[in-house]
């Protein structure tokens, strides 16, 4: 009898052990989990919690660069990127965009996020179009006269109206790492300027400013 005990509370012992093992190991691994997961709930409690203040501290330090039109801020942590977006003329961005960044950057220095990359966009306003004024530059016509030529990304055409502006916004759907996004925007605003070739003579006599402005789906300016 003793040489079949032996064995047996042998091979009983060991397999004691084997699911002791197994239940400690699942209990270190969930422990393990459970602790990223309460840094990670931490990491972005404490990015929420300073969000608000640091966007504050843009908008102050944005006042200082006088900047004459209405300003939205967005901090997005997956792609780490500060948004400085502007409801203003294409063409003030681009003379003050590396200024604003410079007061953006500056403002985030000392922050959770002053590693994250500043963009400065232009915001769009998606009214319909109900006003005559310059209405030879019908936003659906030209949309659907760009689709019919075989601008297929083109989503939406928007125009703007200042006391000395006419602006065009094209939004189209081309992909920010597209490389054929810079003479895909070129080909668009060459098409426009040669099929309202007459419209844009006539507001320019008028004094006004006519702008075309292509983006991608991101809102980026491609050209």
């Amino acid at each position: 009898m003793k040489r079949v005990i032996t064995p047996l509370s042998t091979l009983l012992f060991l397999l004691l052990g084997g699911v002791w093992f197994i239940q400690q190991s699942q209990v270190h691994v969930e422990a393990s989990t459970n602790h990223s997961l309460t840094q990670k709930n931490r990491e972005d409690e404490l990015k929420s919690e300073n969000c608000e203040k640091v966007v504050n501290a843009i908008r102050t330090k944005l006042k200082e660069e006088n900047i004459p039109y209405q300003i939205s801020i967005a901090i997005t942590f997956p792609e780490e990127r500060v948004d400085v977006l502007i409801a203003g003329r294409q063409s003030y961005i681009d003379e003050n965009e590396k200024n604003i960044q410079k007061a953006t950057q500056e403002a985030i220095r000392k922050t959770i996020y002053k590693d994250y990359s500043v963009h400065v966009n232009k915001t769009f306003t998606y009214s319909i179009e109900t006003d005559k004024q310059y209405n030879e530059l019908n936003k659906e016509k030209i949309r659907w006269k760009l689709k019919d030529k075989g601008y297929t990304k083109v989503q939406r055409v928007l125009k703007e109206i200042e006391p000395n502006l006419v602006g065009l916004s094209i939004l189209t759907n081309i992909r920010p790492d597209d490389a054929t996004g810079i003479s895909y925007g070129k080909e668009i605003e060459k098409e426009i300027q040669k099929e309202l070739a007459k419209e844009i003579v006539a507001l320019k006599t008028k004094n006004l400013e006519v702008e075309i402005h292509v983006y991608d789906i991101s809102g980026e300016k491609v050209m």
